[in-house]
């Protein structure tokens, strides 16, 4: 971009802002929308003005990022905005231009946007645009008020010329849009591909990592700057690289201060609401001996290796395997069983509607494995350490190498044995037996072994997670909600932070730490949100002294990232993937 466009872009931008109502007191009126049969509270009022200013006919770039904590009602004030803003053929009037908005969200939300919008605008027509026998008919689309569809269907179509990218719709939403975060990911470039003239992107954290997943968001919504990649590199990344974090920011509150609308919990208060306390309980168990020599062997083990395939300089492929190296280290602090198990059994499917490719960035079994950027490991290595197996044994399928089948395969405690994760957990359920609880987990091989402990102690459970069929998952969910006999819900941690709503329990435990933090919080707002009534606990289990205490310390850091960008507290900002010392500090390697 020149000079002149930024400065042209900038002040379109700047003039679209106008003044808000304040704290002026709102009628009736104010909180009731034409079509919709409940009526919206204070914050969705103003968050309402906020999403018609940006369309607004003045406004060049038309949308922008709806951004409140979760539970505040993202959905609902997105269906107050189609019920009150229909389209306007003057200015949208292209050859394929349809008065239909497009929804993208995660699988499992699909649904739940349907029932919102049957319930509560029955006068908008809806399509779920998803599975074998969608149409194919542009025509069958345009004929619904909403079409809804998934990530996954987006890049589909994307890549086989689909009737979703045919169309120039009159407005698209994607929510969960932090699913897009990384923009060389085909969902990303799918959404981006999409035609459309109002843009929305709904998440409670636009920003999660690093800086550049908030240009991912940019080059979907379409919002000049930001959406160049050469200013977004010349203002943005470059200067928060050379320690000129401050400015960067400065840069980027200027454009998000005007199209993003983000909410905390605390304005509920202008609608005269309280949410019941949220008591966090952090939990640091001492591993039992056995577990404490197991996972200092491993940790020796896997330090030694990183620091071998770091110094090779291979570059991605041995990232790939210094990643693999700290998923075992934190699965060791679950129970020590899981370490020699594959890293495909043990991955929640991530509710995807597709067969997961092979390799383990593939499966999305956490954010370390969202930074591989697709690639996959094309070498046969030791399922535990990494190392690259001599041709004979690939030959026979063997998975592991010597020292591994004799150090922590034919070691390892066996999963009928509680791990001291697993009685602290126990413990936890049973002060009060009767109370609705979460266990999240990142790891499914862990919800796996702590089933038969529950049973054994009578303890009646459902799971929920992303392997499960749809039916299965709301069946699960029903179960927890009206049966007084089921007293927990076994849910994989990323399943579990998307949409859902889990106010019929009021106890929430991680068994583990998820490198993400906000991730976490997604998953114990679904708990701690409207329609709660009961103080919620939270216990965030850790193991002393292991690599989770490590990962606590970094969470801090993206935290810091996060309040950085958004309010500009400290000045604080980190661009980077995991860096060499970042490394070393996971593996407790100082040197």
């Amino acid at each position: 971009m020149t000079t002149t466009d930024v400065t042209s872009s900038l002040k379109d931008i700047l003039d679209g802002a106008k003044n808000k109502k304040g704290d002026a007191a709102l009628s009736e009126e104010d909180r009731t929308v034409k079509g919709l049969k409940v009526k919206l509270m204070d914050h969705q009022v103003e968050g309402l003005r906020f999403l018609l200013e940006r369309e607004g006919k003045d406004v060049k770039n038309k949308g922008g990022l709806l951004c409140d904590d979760m539970g505040l009602g993202k959905t609902i004030q997105s269906i107050s905005l189609i019920l009150s803003h229909r389209i306007d053929k003057d200015i949208h009037n292209s050859a394929n231009a349809c008065a239909s908005t497009l929804v993208i969200a995660p699988l499992a939300l699909i649904n739940q946007w349907a029932k919102e919008i049957k319930t509560k605008a029955p006068e908008l027509s809806v399509l779920i645009h998803h599975g074998p026998s969608r149409t194919k008919s542009v025509a069958e689309l345009e004929r619904y008020s909403v079409v809804i569809s998934t990530y996954q269907i987006v890049a589909s179509e994307y890549n086989n010329k689909g009737p979703l990218h045919k169309l120039d719709w009159w407005r698209i939403i994607l929510d969960e849009a932090h699913t897009i975060k990384n923009k060389s990911s085909q969902s990303a470039k799918a959404c981006c591909a999409l035609h459309g003239l109002n843009r929305w992107a709904l998440t409670g954290t636009p920003l999660q990592n690093n800086i550049d997943e908030l240009h991912s968001l940019f080059l979907f919504l379409k919002i000049q700057p930001l959406c160049d990649g050469a200013f977004w590199k010349d203002k943005i990344s470059r200067p928060a690289a050379a320690g000129r974090g401050k400015l960067a920011m400065k840069r980027l509150q200027v454009v998000l201060a005007q199209t993003m609308l983000r909410r905390t919990k605390e304005v509920l208060g202008q609608s005269g609401m309280k949410l019941p306390k949220r008591n966090v309980h952090k939990v640091a168990v001492t591993l039992s001996p056995p577990e404490r020599a197991f996972y200092d062997s491993l940790e020796t083990k896997m330090g030694n290796k990183m620091q071998d395939l770091m110094g090779t300089g291979k570059g991605g492929q041995q990232y790939i395997s210094v990643l693999l190296l700290l998923l075992r280290l934190r699965q060791a602090c679950n129970h020590t069983s899981i370490v020699s198990m594959k890293v495909t059994d043990g991955v929640d499917a991530v509710i995807s509607s597709t067969p997961a490719k092979k390799g383990p960035a593939k499966e999305e079994v956490d954010d370390l494995a969202e930074l591989l950027n697709g690639m996959t490991v094309t070498s046969r290595r030791c399922l535990v350490c990494q190392t690259e197996l001599p041709l004979e044994q690939s030959a026979k399928n063997k998975d592991y190498c010597d020292y591994c089948i004799g150090t922590f395969v034919s070691d390892g405690i066996s999963a009928t044995v509680p791990s001291s994760k697993i009685s602290r957990l126990l413990k936890i359920l049973e002060e009060e037996p009767t109370r609705k609880t979460i266990v999240f987990s990142q790891f499914t091989t862990m919800l796996d072994i702590i089933q038969p402990f529950l049973t054994n102690r009578g303890i009646v459970y459902a799971r929920y997670d992303g392997s499960m069929k749809p039916k299965s998952r709301v069946e699960a969910l029903e179960r927890l909600a009206s049966d007084p006999e089921v007293t927990v819900l076994l849910c994989s941690l990323k399943c579990g932070a998307l949409g859902l709503n889990l106010t019929c329990a009021s106890r929430v435990v991680l068994v583990d730490p998820w490198w993400n933090p906000m991730i976490s919080e997604q998953a114990i707002d679904r708990v701690h949100r409207i329609g709660q009534t009961r103080d919620v606990d939270v216990y965030d289990i850790t193991a002393e002294a292991t690599v989770e205490e490590r990962i606590l310390t970094l969470q801090e850091q993206k935290r810091e990232l996060a309040r950085g960008v958004m309010d500009d507290k400290d000045g604080k900002l980190n661009v980077n993937r995991l860096t060499g010392e970042e490394i070393r500090f996971l593996f407790n390697r100082f040197d």
